[in-house]
């Protein structure tokens, strides 16, 4: 699976990793967004190689994510990022990728995860919360 790392939020990519490797098993190739080249070495610290379970790669940033993409040793893509960037993964770009999108045939026939646009599993709703204050009243020591 490659995923193609956020770049408004340096944690996400890590998640989306984390996600690949335990969640849905798969090895991961991961490709840095070009605005955060310096967490290269900390994610590979942390992820380590794939001769230890690890990532299989870590790309940097840049205008290599349709080769990226299109590489036959990855069989599924995920990324965090916006409807421009899915689409052009998905049915390619100008006036022939949106051609594609409207007649519901992707360029890409790789399966396809996306989070876009902070779209995330969360929903605040109306209930019985607590005093909000609780956290401005004086604490008792204990001995």
């Amino acid at each position: 699976m490659l995923v193609l790392g956020a770049g408004n939020i340096a944690g996400i990519a890590p998640l989306d990793v984390l996600d690949a490797l335990y969640t849905r098993g798969s090895a991961v190739m991961l490709k840095l967004n070009p605005s955060t080249p310096t967490s290269r070495p900390f994610l590979a610290a942390v992820f380590g190689s794939s001769d230890r379970g690890g990532v299989s790669a870590i790309a940097d940033g840049g205008a290599n994510s349709a080769r990226i993409c299109a590489a036959e040793a990855i069989d599924a893509i995920h990324l965090t990022g916006g409807e421009r960037t899915h689409d052009a993964i998905v049915f390619g770009t100008g006036p022939e990728g949106d051609e594609r999108k409207r007649a519901a045939e992707p360029l890409n026939r790789k399966r396809v995860t996306s989070e876009l646009g902070n779209v995330t599993p969360v929903i605040v709703v109306p209930g019985p919360w607590s005093d909000p204050t609780w956290h401005s009243k004086p604490r008792t020591s204990r001995p």
